[in-house]
């Protein structure tokens, strides 16, 4: 990367020209060559690329009143998003943050208004008494099959982590609260991400969703930090 001046022919330079990209920081005007971002196409990525074009297919293939439908319930439902903001999708998006998270199961569209009156307050926590156990407690009073609850883990060195953001966490899959909490997770978080047995002292970032099955409607449900001593 070098940094250039500019006089009074050239007073501001940006963006891509040929090879090399002109931009600008705190330090001044500067060019560097564009380079051809990193694209590691792991089998968990592929995936999700395919699910996503399936469901630009599906939808592309919708009736304008399907379409209509899913507009408008997505307008009367905003969504939480786990950092507690309030975001309004469009009927396209809400569908494919449903298809890919694999929730849409037909394409009529949803019921509207389906969102829950009440939502299930608590403390769901993980236990992990063995190398190769994961056990989610839902800490809600409720074997309510309308409700299950989604986890997503990262998992560092205790003096690696600063935060939540340090490292990507890694959704493991959704519990129904009809299944008992001493429901072993471990096999699922292995075979999805290969990490092996658990160690003790390594911590586990936690943080949860809770999904309202009928309509489709999340909310953050709370988070955890984990030391592994088992």
């Amino acid at each position: 990367m070098a940094l250039i001046e500019t006089g009074s022919i050239v007073a501001d330079i940006r963006g891509k020209v040929g090879d090399e990209i002109y931009s600008r920081n705190r330090g001044g005007s500067y060019v560097k060559s564009y380079a051809i971002p990193a694209n590691p196409q792991t089998s968990l990525q592929t995936l999700y690329r395919d699910y996503f074009a399936q469901g630009v297919s599906i939808w592309a293939g919708f009736s304008e009143a399907v379409k209509l439908r899913w507009d408008s319930y997505a307008e009367a439902n905003p969504m939480r998003m786990a950092n507690g903001q309030i975001k309004t999708y469009t009927g396209r998006q809400l569908y494919l943050h449903r298809a890919l998270r694999g929730y849409v199961t037909d394409d009529q569209g949803p019921s509207y208004p389906t969102p829950p009156l009440n939502w299930p307050v608590g403390q769901p926590s993980i236990s992990v008494p063995a190398a190769t156990t994961l056990y989610v407690n839902f800490g809600v009073a409720t074997t309510s099959y309308d409700w299950a609850m989604i986890f997503y883990i990262s998992d560092q060195l205790p003096n690696t982590i600063r935060s939540f953001n340090s490292a990507p966490q890694k959704r493991v899959t959704h519990n129904y609260f009809g299944t008992s909490p001493t429901s072993n997770r471990y096999s699922t978080w292995n075979s999805r991400y290969g990490s092996g047995p658990f160690v003790n002292g390594r911590r586990l970032f936690v943080r949860y969703e809770l999904l309202h099955i009928p309509s489709g409607c999340i909310q953050s449900f709370g988070s955890e930090i984990y030391t592994i001593n088992y």
